[in-house]
């Protein structure tokens, strides 16, 4: 069985790409590969034979080509601040202890990251977690009064249900996209679940005036190439994680991610970019994560930038009507 590029990417590290971007050719004079790319060949043709040659040329290559050509370029890590909120021991019949944590990116009027802890009481800590992606905010994960609210911008659409002029309600508890996690099977067998909200990074809107659009960018990114929401999304598990890594409760190095759909591209792109990500379950993760960008079957490389231009960089729509150029699967 053949894999992507970006698969392969996931398990390796973070590593910075400004010197590479120069490198790199326009749209116009990338050779068509009408078949899967051999992620183990170099932009430049060169063979891959060892893993030394892997981790120092071929590893932040493939790294760069993914931001510069689809992604977009991701800012460096802020100095975060955490506030720890109030914890609950008692949740699923006192089988969990519940606390919430706001992340602070350190910048004023940026947004902040509302993250929501479930940890197994009868496992003793440090304990494994699964850090997935929301798409209606925390309370939609777990219908329990104690678990706050989003103040934010949430989406009125049938799948955050109990939503009023795009701010939650009451209503909104455990219902909609989200609500059907298996948080107490995760609990059971002695996982930590730890959720965010997707639009506490930036909205699922083409509006980049909003979320961490205006307060962060990439220093080696042009127009062309400045990050999309997906990237917005991989850097908010970027953040989570420099929390998550401190957390006594959580074994830092067996941390998963997951993501459903588009969270499932976010979650994607955040592992292959941060060695932190131990494993990664993109659920229906589609065009963009785990389908071929060559594959005839399913939804398109040009459909999907018709549909959700925000979600990539401006650079990946010229692969619209000839993916076979991208350098990369």
């Amino acid at each position: 069985m053949k894999i992507t590029s970006l698969s392969l990417a996931i398990l390796f590290l973070f590593s910075s790409a400004i010197a590479l971007q120069k490198t790199f050719p326009s749209f116009s004079d990338l050779p068509e590969h009408k078949e899967l790319p051999d992620p183990l060949v170099m932009l430049n043709g060169k063979r891959v034979t060892t893993r030394a040659q892997w981790n120092k040329e071929r590893r932040p290559e493939l790294k760069a080509l993914f931001q510069h050509y689809m992604y977009g370029y991701l800012p460096p890590a802020p100095k975060i601040r955490v506030t720890v909120g109030k914890s609950y021991p008692d949740f699923f019949g006192g089988k969990a202890t519940m606390k919430e944590v706001e992340i602070d990116l350190g910048k004023p009027g940026a947004p902040k990251i509302n993250v929501l802890i479930i940890t197994p009481n009868a496992v003793k800590a440090p304990v494994p977690a699964i850090l997935g992606l929301n798409f209606c905010g925390n309370h939609t994960v777990l219908n329990d009064p104690r678990v706050s609210l989003n103040p934010n911008w949430v989406p009125t659409t049938q799948y955050c249900p109990g939503v009023v002029n795009n701010r939650a309600t009451e209503a909104s508890r455990g219902k909609g996209i989200d609500s059907e996690w298996g948080i107490a099977d995760a609990i059971a067998r002695g996982y930590a679940v730890v959720a965010f909200y997707n639009g506490d990074l930036a909205p699922d809107t083409p509006d980049f005036t909003r979320g961490v659009f205006p307060h962060f960018a990439a220093a080696n990114a042009t127009k062309e190439t400045s990050w999309g929401n997906v990237a917005a999304w991989a850097w908010g598990f970027h953040r989570v994680l420099d929390y998550l890594v401190t957390d006594k409760a959580i074994d830092k190095n067996r941390i998963a991610l997951f993501g459903h759909s588009r969270m499932g591209k976010a979650a994607m792109f955040a592992a292959a970019m941060d060695e932190r990500a131990a494993l990664v379950f993109p659920h229906q993760a589609g065009m963009g994560g785990t389908s071929p960008n060559r594959g005839t079957v399913g939804e398109s490389v040009k459909a999907i930038n018709d549909r959700f231009p925000h979600w990539f960089n401006d650079t990946f729509p010229l692969f619209s009507d000839n993916p076979a150029r991208l350098p990369f699967d």
